[in-house]
């Protein structure tokens, strides 16, 4: 019951997150886009969790009620992540026109490849290529964006400078995740990924250590940048 109480919290506080977020982007009247762009990715990144609420709640999952879920959160929680690295991008200033158009094509082909092979194999992996194309083409390049990304943040005052790091931690337990995944799903048949991933606790806490990171460093860092805009305003 303990790790189901932790992900349920964990759930609990990237929402209320996601609501800090929005509220803070209605407050500064929608000045900083990146404040909405993480209201939204945050939302987005912890609905990946119920899956975890549930099978450590004691509920029965069949393969396919998993795999209907995951047809809809993969697309979702890959614009998650392409919307934090937005707004980090955002906050630095640098997010132009070009890097735009590729987290639009970025998700638009992650989001094409995995439902092509979701329709053409009715919901079930059939082989590893797949699964591993997406770890590493998709989810592990953007998970990688977000640590360089946040990395380069590490200015300002010694909050924003902890924030900076810490989500950059976000994207390197991202990135592990991946790992963890591949090799946990290389020891089952294809087809029962979803019972090898679930009974994967390491795994479960890495995931949990990677959204909580993004979320605790992206409400220090936002706090420097947001003050640091007020001021320049009322100097002006």
């Amino acid at each position: 019951m303990l790790e189901y109480y932790i992900t349920l919290g964990t759930v609990v506080f990237g929402i209320l997150g996601g609501i800090f977020f929005l509220f803070d982007w209605f407050r500064h009247k929608r000045r900083h886009p990146f404040l909405l762009l993480w209201a939204i990715g945050f939302f987005l990144l912890f609905g990946f969790q119920v899956p975890m609420i549930k099978g450590n709640e004691g509920a029965e999952l069949t393969l396919t009620d998993f795999n209907n879920f995951f047809a809809i959160m993969f697309p979702l929680s890959m614009l998650a992540l392409v919307l934090i690295y937005a707004g980090l991008e955002s906050v630095r200033g640098v997010f132009s026109r070009r890097k735009k158009w590729f987290a639009f094509l970025f998700i638009a082909a992650a989001t094409a490849a995995f439902e092509a092979d979701f329709l053409l194999n009715a919901g079930v992996l059939q082989n590893y290529i797949f699964m591993f194309a997406t770890l590493f083409i998709f989810h592990a390049p953007i998970e990688f964006l977000i640590a360089r990304s946040a990395w380069r943040l590490r200015n300002g005052t010694e909050i924003s400078r902890a924030g900076a790091a810490i989500m950059a931690m976000g994207g390197i337990f991202g990135m592990a995740q991946d790992f963890l995944v591949a090799y946990k799903v290389w020891t089952y048949p294809p087809a029962f990924w979803f019972t090898a991933l679930m009974q994967f606790t390491l795994l479960h806490t890495v995931q949990i250590l990677s959204v909580l990171c993004l979320l605790v460093g992206a409400i220090l860092v936002h706090r420097r940048y947001v003050f640091a805009n007020i001021q320049a305003l009322r100097s002006a």
